[in-house]
């Protein structure tokens, strides 16, 4: 193990419209769509689909992406208000009153 490399972490939200794709699929596609989101929802690991699949897929990864984004902006958010905080900084975002 490499010494002082910090894990990189993924997380996503898996929600309805997701959940509503996999449940009309085929029941022979609906593993491997599965295995896909979670591959690279949480590990970045892109799947090998050809064809319709990669078409299908471009739609799922798309979601994924987007969900992810917003977790993240959501925790940096989150991590300066309590670094304000620490800091004594009690100002929230958008609190600011004009004069």
């Amino acid at each position: 193990m490499t010494q002082g490399k910090k894990r990189q972490y993924y997380y996503f939200t898996f929600g309805e419209t997701l959940e509503t794709q996999l449940i009309k699929m085929p029941d022979e596609k609906q593993l491997a769509f599965f295995r896909a989101i979670m591959a690279y929802g949480l590990h970045r690991i892109s799947p090998n689909f050809e064809g319709l699949d990669d078409i299908i897929w471009e739609g799922m990864k798309a979601l994924i992406d987007n969900s992810s984004s917003n977790l993240c902006r959501r925790e940096t958010m989150k991590d300066c208000l309590e670094k304000n905080e620490n800091n004594g900084n009690n100002e929230k975002f958008g609190s600011k009153k004009k004069d």
